[in-house]
């Protein structure tokens, strides 16, 4: 009748074979349709799950079937972010990790003044340290970069934020004011009036040489 108790067994196997939910004998009336359970966890892979139902006469019937879950691989970059380089070859490393097999990772960056994909790298082993050199020509500025991967499920990711490297190929500019080239005095103490500068890094550390030794080091300009 629709007042028949029907006793239902709900098991859910995790892909390392855990019984993760074995709910048994749990009874609901014929006239509820639905009934849901649920939980959370961190384990990626192919889920099994059975159900069983068998009403007060004995009559049996089982459902079996599987579900995935994946995440997106997690993408860090290694070099350091605000890394700054003299020319305009420089290698930039990544790792890339996942339950899945890496399909793929693509150096993103605006190097030439629009952010595209730049390199393509196959065959990444998850976890693995992975190096791509890029010739930036245009220099003397800094860049944005970052590694897009997917996994052979199809889940993708960026690293969480973007990273910057500077190129900088020109030298600073000092300019001495006082004393003068060939400056001739009595004085035993001199005071040196001079400005440095740089098209780029606003942080200069300066040396003082006298007669070739250093009399004063690592002032800021």
């Amino acid at each position: 009748t629709g007042d028949d108790l029907i006793w239902v067994n709900f098991t859910v196997v995790a892909p390392n074979g855990t019984y993760i939910y074995n709910h048994t004998n749990a009874t609901l009336h014929s006239v509820d349709f639905w009934n849901s359970t649920s939980f959370s966890t961190a384990w990626e892979g192919r889920w099994n799950y059975t159900i069983i139902a068998s009403d007060n006469l004995t009559n049996t019937a089982e459902f079996t079937g599987n579900f995935s879950i994946n995440q997106p691989p997690a993408v860090a970059l290694i070099t350091a972010n605000d890394t700054w380089q003299r020319d305009g070859n420089i290698t930039l490393q990544f790792n890339a990790a996942d339950s899945s097999n890496i399909s793929a990772c693509t150096l993103y960056g605006n190097f030439d003044g629009t952010w595209k994909a730049n390199t393509t790298k196959n065959s990444i082993a998850t976890g693995a340290i992975e190096n791509i050199t890029v010739n930036v020509s245009n220099g003397n500025t800094t860049y944005l970069w970052n590694v897009w991967c997917n996994d052979t499920l199809g889940n993708s990711a960026y690293n969480a934020s973007n990273f910057t490297f500077t190129i900088d190929t020109m030298l600073p500019n000092i300019n001495l004011t006082y004393p003068t080239d060939n400056f001739n005095t009595t004085q035993t103490t001199l005071s040196f009036n001079y400005s440095a500068f740089d098209n780029l890094d606003k942080g200069l550390r300066c040396n003082l040489t006298i007669d070739g030794k250093v009399n004063v080091s690592n002032f800021e300009s």
